[in-house]
């Protein structure tokens, strides 16, 4: 994928893969290294993590901090101490001052990028979450902005632009009147599987824990849906505590999830109503007021709700800064993190 990127005709590529698949292990601890030691200038910007700031902002921080020795470490120590995306976290950002106070936060990336674009090795863009910018303040002018600056540079520039929504990442590519309709070339990121978990397998073995077995390690990878970011979480609580069993070191995650982002107490705050709505979204297939919703309460265990009730549950939660819509104007839960760890706990949500 690399070798097409940089040295092939394509100038950028989008690439899916659904919520906690690995994406952002795949950049940075993969195409960002193998990418640097070409010589090429690697540069990363998270837009779930600064959802409410200026896109333009965001990026010439990271611009800015990309040229600190170390910069591309510091992102996958990051990464591997488990710095989850959470929405609105890092939204502050603190951008230099420059000589030219009346230039834009767009104009002053469009000069750093067009300084930092190089034909002989191209500089390489990893864009994540790629479709949160266009619900940001100055979101508009950011893609415009952005598109045309890799327009100008199409040998000195490259980019891969990532996406957990496919909706709302083809959204940007695909409405023929958007600056990056048909832009970027389209991939779909294979889920992680069985070869994986051989090499974190080797990893806990390496590191003296004999008593978990590659079953356990299957079996903990397909309670987590495949996701590598919860399986490497309980590889690294089975290292840092090796009395706990499997089954204990995965409860301790889900508990230090609940805690580190505070869901224990938002769940406090929810009327039983709002939490099994909080359910019935994270598990993303029954709309929000249809005859599926109705028939999933009843399955609970809950008084059949009547549509007025269901839209009241939906109020309720978006006015908590919960919800939000996505390209096809469904209601989706905004964090992620939330909704899979909703999933994890199943019905015990329920009960206040």
């Amino acid at each position: 994928m690399l070798d097409a990127l940089m040295g092939g005709p394509a100038q950028a590529l989008r690439l899916f893969g659904p919520r906690r698949i690995g994406k952002t292990w795949f950049l940075l601890l993969d195409v960002a290294p193998m990418a640097a030691e070409r010589g090429h200038k690697v540069i990363y910007c998270d837009f779930w993590r600064g959802e409410k700031a200026d896109p333009n902002a965001l990026l010439l921080a990271e611009v800015q901090t990309a040229t600190k020795p170390g910069y591309l470490a510091q992102q996958a120590e990051r990464l591997r101490k488990f710095e989850l995306k959470i929405p609105g976290a890092g939204a502050s950002v603190d951008v230099a001052p420059v000589a030219a106070p009346d230039l834009t936060a767009a104009d002053r990336l469009a000069d750093r990028l067009a300084r930092l674009a190089n034909q002989a090795t191209p500089t390489l863009l990893l864009l994540d979450e790629f479709q949160r910018v266009a619900k940001a303040p100055g979101g508009a002018d950011f893609i415009a902005t952005l598109r045309a600056t890799l327009s100008r540079h199409p040998q000195g520039l490259r980019a891969i632009f990532t996406g957990s929504s496919q909706d709302q990442l083809n959204a940007i590519f695909s409405a023929k009147d958007a600056p990056f309709f048909r832009f970027a070339s389209k991939v779909e990121l294979v889920p992680l599987g069985a070869d994986f978990v051989t090499t974190q397998f080797r990893r806990l073995r390496e590191s003296g824990l004999v008593h978990v077995t590659r079953a356990d390690a299957d079996a903990v990878f397909a309670h987590y849906g495949q996701s590598p970011m919860w399986f490497n979480r309980w590889v690294m609580k089975m290292m840092l505590y090796p009395s706990l069993r499997s089954d204990e070191a995965r409860l301790a995650i889900e508990a230090d999830v609940a805690e580190e982002n505070g869901y224990d107490h938002l769940l406090a705050a929810l009327a039983q109503p709002q939490r099994a709505m909080l359910l019935l979204l994270a598990e993303g297939d029954k709309g929000s007021t249809g005859q599926a919703a109705m028939n999933r309460y009843a399955d609970w265990g809950l008084p059949r709700p009547s549509k007025s009730a269901l839209n009241a549950a939906v109020q309720a939660l978006e006015r908590k800064d919960l919800l939000e819509k996505d390209a096809r104007g469904r209601w989706i839960l905004r964090d992620t993190l939330l909704a899979e760890w909703a999933l994890r706990q199943g019905e015990a949500i329920l009960t206040p």
